[in-house]
């Protein structure tokens, strides 16, 4: 049970959800989370993450690039492994935050995905060999990406048929 001090005071421009907590982009830009972010009670955005171009949230814990391309994520100790950003990732176009992962696009349309799949046997940080990927999806346990051609590949914990169930149409 998780009591929240929802910062009512505040006036927010933007909102990002996740599935325990929630955060919001101030009018000065400060990003502000309330609710249950990995337990740790880390309410601001690192204070070195001065303007945010994009936020994902997720389960326990939140990511956000910044105008340079770089990733800094936050949040607490369930999804631990997701928070720990890759040193290698180049310029960061996109993140999106999973339940326990979180996985990054490039520049140049490349894929990296770090953290654990949970209590799945399918791991969702090998991302298969992909053609030019324009956009990324992180789920649960699993993740999708949408390439230069409209098509959709999923990989990671298929449990619910979230991976294997893509319609056809849709896939490269």
């Amino acid at each position: 049970n998780y009591e929240a001090e929802v910062p009512m005071s505040q006036r927010f421009q933007r909102l990002f959800l996740g599935t325990y907590h929630s955060c919001g982009e101030n009018m000065d830009g400060e990003i502000i989370c309330w609710g249950a972010l990995g337990g740790n009670n880390e309410r601001k955005a690192p204070e070195d993450l001065a303007e945010v171009v994009s936020i994902s949230t997720d389960q326990h814990h939140t990511c956000a690039t910044d105008p340079d391309g770089h990733v800094r994520c936050w949040g607490g100790t369930i999804s631990a492994a997701a928070i720990e950003v890759p040193d290698d990732l180049g310029y960061v176009v996109s993140v999106k935050a999973g339940s326990r992962h979180t996985c990054a696009l490039d520049e140049h349309g490349e894929v990296t995905c770090w953290g654990h799949s949970g209590l799945s046997d399918a791991d969702v940080t090998a991302v298969p060999q992909l053609p030019r990927i324009t956009q990324i999806g992180a789920g649960g346990n699993f993740a999708c990406a949408i390439d230069e051609t409209d098509g959709v590949t999923c990989w990671g914990d298929d449990r619910y048929g979230q991976v294997s169930s893509v319609p056809s149409f849709l896939r490269p």
